[in-house]
């Protein structure tokens, strides 16, 4: 399913991590990810290799490399009135729960990371990426209250496009 396409990738990124690779060596590390079980050996095939490989040469990717501290697939909380999020005209406490792919310290601020694995054009990505925004700012939120530290920029990646979308 496409939901399983999506968690798949996602793993596979979090797991090779950002050094940069051709999609061959994405592919052999895939492979190497379902001999050793981390990932599901029958789903493998799903993994798309070429889209990974794109990500890695990207100037995100090199960003992060770059960056003081690099973080994949954060889970937080957050406590929010049912006011702040527009569920309600009131104060009632609504918990927030998420897992951020990717977000990365640079010059002292936070640059999230988002990325999607929605078949979409390249010229149809920057439309494509406001129906995420509420999704980043409670990301964004979620980073500045935990940590402190404030968020620089936030952005979706289609990893299908290979197109990257600053919010």
């Amino acid at each position: 399913t496409a939901a399983e396409r999506g968690t798949l990738m996602h793993r596979v990124l979090e797991i090779i991590g950002l050094s940069r690779k051709t999609e061959d060596e994405v592919a052999a590390a895939v492979q190497e990810l379902a001999a050793s079980r981390r990932i599901d050996a029958d789903l493998a095939r799903h993994v798309d290799a070429a889209a990974i490989a794109r990500f890695l040469s990207s100037d995100l990717a090199a960003r992060a490399r770059a960056a003081q501290k690099c973080l994949f697939e954060q889970p937080f909380c957050l406590n929010m009135s049912a006011r702040e999020l527009a569920l309600a005209d009131s104060d009632e406490a609504v918990i927030v729960q998420g897992v951020i792919d990717m977000c990365f310290i640079e010059n002292g601020r936070w640059v999230v990371v988002d990325y999607k694995t929605d078949r979409v054009d390249l010229g149809a990505a920057a439309e494509a990426a406001q129906k995420y925004a509420v999704q980043l700012g409670l990301y964004s939120r979620a980073l500045e209250d935990i940590t402190g530290l404030p968020v620089a920029e936030k952005w979706i990646y289609y990893l299908s496009a290979g197109a990257a979308v600053r919010l």
